[in-house]
């Protein structure tokens, strides 16, 4: 939809969680997981094919509170491409919502 920049591929999909589990760490673990398999995925079509392959080994982390205190006059969309053509894969945590002063923390 015309809300997701160019760089932003979405995937949607269902994970029962243990209430001990619904934690940062948790969650960091599975995003490691599931990008690893895309990572993995990505290096053997490139090898097979002889192309580039254009994802980094490592994942970005990043929240929208640092990604504010970073970069405060950006908007929502701007902070997104500066950290997504820095790091190339980024995942964003604490999206939504407002920010203190009212503002859409992220899209």
């Amino acid at each position: 939809d015309f809300t997701h920049s160019l760089y932003v591929d979405q995937f949607d999909w269902e994970k029962h969680i243990a209430a001990e589990d619904r934690n940062i760490d948790y969650l960091k673990a599975t995003v490691k997981a599931i990008y690893k398999a895309l990572y993995d995925t990505e290096q053997a079509v490139c090898k097979k094919f002889g192309i580039d392959a254009y994802l980094p080994e490592e994942l970005t982390f990043a929240t929208s509170d640092d990604m504010i205190k970073e970069h405060p006059t950006a908007t929502p969309k701007e902070r997104e491409n500066i950290l997504c053509e820095k790091h190339k894969a980024v995942f964003f945590i604490g999206i939504g919502g407002m920010k203190p002063d009212g503002q859409l923390r992220h899209d």
